[in-house]
């Protein structure tokens, strides 16, 4: 098993989430096993340093029958 090392976390780091609708396209639909032309929900997922240098980048297509969305926050 490999170990990895901890990366710390400053406050002035930040993350971005964009989320969108895409539409399946033949290469897709193949790899997601759904109807081509259908709704994909296209998320993006970014974190970067207190220097504005990306940390981690993440681009998933997430078929839009299997997937559910939940906010919640302490207020």
């Amino acid at each position: 098993m490999q170990n990895f090392k901890s990366i710390k976390i400053h406050k002035k780091e930040s993350m971005e989430n964009i989320f969108e609708v895409k539409h399946s396209n033949k290469e897709y639909s193949d790899h997601l096993k759904c109807a081509s032309n259908m709704p994909l929900l296209k998320v993006r997922q970014s974190v970067y340093t207190e220097n504005n240098d990306v940390l981690y980048y993440n681009e998933q297509f997430i078929r839009s029958d299997k997937y559910k969305y939940a906010v919640s926050a302490e207020i």
